[in-house]
């Protein structure tokens, strides 16, 4: 059962459960952007700045979501979603622990192997927290729930690494990481204070016992959703997002230095103008949703996107590139939050944690691919002509979301009458 069988004015003081998801969550995103920056500079000094040791870090992080997404899903679909969360953050404490040894040692192989395990771990702990907010609080409260998780996520992202850089330099990388280790047994300790979820309930026809296999329930769970337009065509939405992400994260470096003729560290400007325009957009999603409800939100989020990435691809200089950042920024968090929340709505909660898992590594796939890809197109053709690729791609996120995404849920509105579990539009 939900902590409150009628569902009260939203305030995390009645959903102390998800109270602390939140918090232990905060505190081990915040570890996340720790140990990435800490470990950046770690490598750069081992290697005397190579730049291929720096883009190992990269496949290090990836690789195992790709391996490994799919598989978590359906094994966070088996198991209590609790105690998968405190297991995988205590795991990840202990691989923290373990890059003091390899800070120590200067053991460039020992990083990757840790940080390639503390992603495994976190291909669990990512899918069981997502898959678990709806199982403790009632369905017309997931946008607010998920706001607060977009917020950690930014604020983490905009003071991690600032704090990472400081730790590194006054107390040195072993220490740092004795740091981070901390913040994934906070992450731990407090997932030990949910109360335990209500159990998920098998849809009848569900041939997904004990002596089940992975690859059995994985096609199940498959089944289900593959059918259903509206999921199709959210995956296809964080899909394309995932491709245009992966240009610009390649792209926008050369595009300041050569393109604009800027030095390449103001590239910092543009992290600082995306983190801070994504917490300010957070804030005001949720009474956004009920004005406007989750398809309008959602259709003003990707045209604001496509607008800010027009801009990009159109700017002439560093300001107008801030501003098509801020732009964008503005319509990504909406996006986010409003994308989690319809998904959550959508997939039968038997089968969320399989299509979070699909998701991620999808969305890894694709970024990979086409930062690759870019990375080598950029040194034969204008780094602005793949922006405006990027752009482009952002053009057919618009048009998926407005001829797919948004009819299904003013349909499931209208088809309802406010009885559906899409009622954020309500």
């Amino acid at each position: 059962m939900t902590e409150n069988t009628q569902t009260p004015v939203w305030s995390l003081r009645n959903y102390p459960s998800v109270a602390w998801l939140w918090s232990g969550a905060s505190v081990s995103v915040f570890g996340d952007a720790l140990r990435r920056m800490a470990v950046l500079l770690t490598v750069y000094a081992v290697t005397d700045g190579s730049g291929m040791a720096v883009a190992g870090i990269t496949l290090a992080e990836i690789v195992p979501m790709l391996a490994l997404g799919l598989i978590a899903g359906v094994y966070v679909d088996r198991w209590d979603r609790r105690r998968a969360i405190i297991l995988g953050n205590t795991v990840r404490g202990l691989l923290s622990l373990a890059l003091v040894l390899a800070a120590r040692s200067q053991s460039l192989g020992l990083v990757y192997v840790v940080i390639a395990a503390s992603e495994a771990a976190g291909a669990v702990v990512q899918p069981a927290m997502t898959a678990i907010v709806p199982q403790l609080v009632p369905v017309a409260h997931l946008a607010q729930v998920n706001t607060l998780f977009v917020l950690s996520r930014q604020f983490s992202l905009l003071i991690g690494p600032v704090v990472a850089a400081t730790a590194y330099r006054v107390i040195g990388a072993e220490l740092t990481f004795l740091v981070d280790g901390g913040t994934f047994f906070v992450g731990a300790g407090t997932a030990l204070a949910i109360r335990r979820p209500r159990e998920v309930e098998k849809q009848a026809g569900s041939d997904e016992t004990v002596g089940s296999t992975w690859w059995r329930d994985f096609l199940n769970g498959l089944a289900r959703v593959r059918g259903d337009r509206l999921v199709m065509a959210l995956l296809a939405t964080i899909g394309l997002q995932s491709l245009g992400a992966g240009i610009n994260n390649t792209v926008m470096i050369v595009f300041i230095n050569r393109g604009l003729g800027r030095a390449a560290s103001d590239i910092a400007w543009l992290s600082s103008a995306n983190g801070l325009a994504q917490i300010l957009a957070a804030t005001v999603v949720a009474p956004l949703i009920r004005r406007r409800g989750t398809a309008g939100v959602l259709a003003g989020a990707t045209i604001t996107m496509l607008a800010g990435n027009a801009i990009l691809a159109g700017s002439w200089s560093l300001f107008v590139l801030i501003v098509g950042v801020l732009i964008t920024a503005l319509g990504n968090s909406p996006f986010t939050i409003v994308h989690t929340t319809v998904l959550q709505q959508a997939v039968g909660p038997e089968y969320l944690g399989r299509v979070q898992g699909s998701l991620g590594t999808l969305a890894a796939v694709l970024f990979m691919a086409a930062s690759s890809a870019s990375g080598v197109a950029v040194d034969y053709v204008a780094a602005r002509s793949l922006l405006i690729v990027s752009a482009g791609i952002s053009a057919s996120l618009v048009v998926v979301t407005l001829t797919r995404i948004v009819p299904a849920l003013r349909a499931a509105k209208r088809l309802s009458s406010g009885r559906s579990p899409l009622r954020a539009d309500d």
